[in-house]
């Protein structure tokens, strides 16, 4: 699956916690990284979806923040 196709995206964290804190960041738009608001779901203790509206254009990239 391309990831310009999509809108989920699943991320391991491998934390062992539920309980975590998560930032997801435009790494595309400039000389300094800008928040994006997705909606995140938190799947098991290591794993969550970050769900977008709309599935990211071609050459958009984000870096997303996963804190226990």
């Amino acid at each position: 699956v391309s990831p310009y196709s999509t809108t989920v995206f699943v991320v391991n964290h491998a934390l062992g916690t539920p309980d975590v804190q998560v930032v997801v960041y435009d790494t595309f738009s400039g000389a300094m990284p800008q928040e994006v608001v997705t909606d995140i779901y938190v799947v098991n203790s290591n794993t969550i979806d970050v769900v977008f509206a709309v599935a990211p254009a071609s050459g958009e990239t984000y870096r997303v923040v996963v804190r226990g």
